[in-house]
């Protein structure tokens, strides 16, 4: 399935797999965005706010509720806009680029 870019106004999570635990603090010092509700955890992560998030486990975690499925690692192409600049996540491995 392939997506028109102004037929999507919003991503409300996207969950990818953290291939490195500093992904997160890539992203939110990269693109000027913070860890979501919590503290930066080993094993999940999410990031962004409340019209977006990135949700970043570490590779093996079982996707709650206990689904028995563990993350895996999957390549990926988002791109996106925070704070005005625009952005992409894209890999394996996982790499930002403004």
């Amino acid at each position: 399935m392939s997506y028109i870019r102004s037929y999507l106004l919003m991503i409300s999570r996207f969950e990818g797999f953290s291939a490195r635990p500093r992904l997160a603090n890539d992203i939110c010092t990269r693109l000027g965005l913070s860890v979501f509700r919590q503290v930066p955890n080993e094993t999940f992560t999410p990031v962004g706010d409340d019209n977006g998030l990135l949700i970043l486990p570490v590779k093996g975690r079982i996707w709650y509720p206990n689904t028995g499925v563990p993350a895996s690692l999957l390549p990926i192409v988002v791109k996106g806009m925070a704070n005005g600049v625009e952005f992409e996540v894209r890999g394996v491995p996982y790499e930002i680029s403004r």
